[in-house]
């Protein structure tokens, strides 16, 4: 996961929750591990349990763009 970070900068943010954090494995309805999801503006786009290829989430991630907040700060401001 550390290296789609790396491979993208400045257009993903790669997160881990441990299953410690039970109150957000019940907000995104986790029922297995591992679970690997892309989020978008705040909503599940696309959710995997188990491994997912590097390339796979890769194609996840450019298909949604960038972010509402990452399109606004590449808008020319005038």
């Amino acid at each position: 996961m550390v290296e789609i970070g790396k491979e993208i900068p400045g257009q993903v943010t790669v997160g881990k929750v441990t299953q410690d954090e039970r109150k957000l494995f019940r907000s995104f309805e986790v029922t297995a591990i591992p679970a690997v999801m892309v989020i978008r503006n705040a909503q599940v786009k696309k959710s995997y349990i188990g491994m997912v290829p590097k390339e796979v989430l890769l194609q996840d991630i450019r298909e949604f763009g960038p972010t509402d907040a990452k399109k606004a700060e590449e808008q020319p401001r005038g």
